[in-house]
């Protein structure tokens, strides 16, 4: 995966709410929910704040227990289904 270690731009057409844990994302222009899981939502926030693709993988491997390697392909992942979705864009 080439993923961008800047940072991200969330669009101005997201809105995001926090509820239990978990971030729901409302994409106004194209009218469609997302979910984010409480590990997602940690990312999503960090993303919020600027991190780039590795401020996001340092911050969780200080906060969670897991593989760099695993965390890495995580947010990988996650990272290209918000700019696939255009949730956010690369700044």
């Amino acid at each position: 995966m080439n993923t961008s270690t800047g940072g991200y731009i969330v669009s101005t057409d997201v809105l995001s709410q926090e509820v239990n844990g978990e971030i729901v994302l409302l994409d106004l222009k194209a009218e469609t929910y997302y979910g984010l899981d409480p590990v997602g939502a940690a990312a999503w926030k960090l993303i919020g704040e600027g991190h780039g693709r590795d401020g996001v993988v340092e911050a969780m491997l200080q906060a969670y227990d897991v593989e760099r390697s695993r965390l890495e392909t995580d947010i990988d992942a996650l990272l290209a289904g918000l700019l696939a979705a255009g949730l956010i864009r690369e700044a």
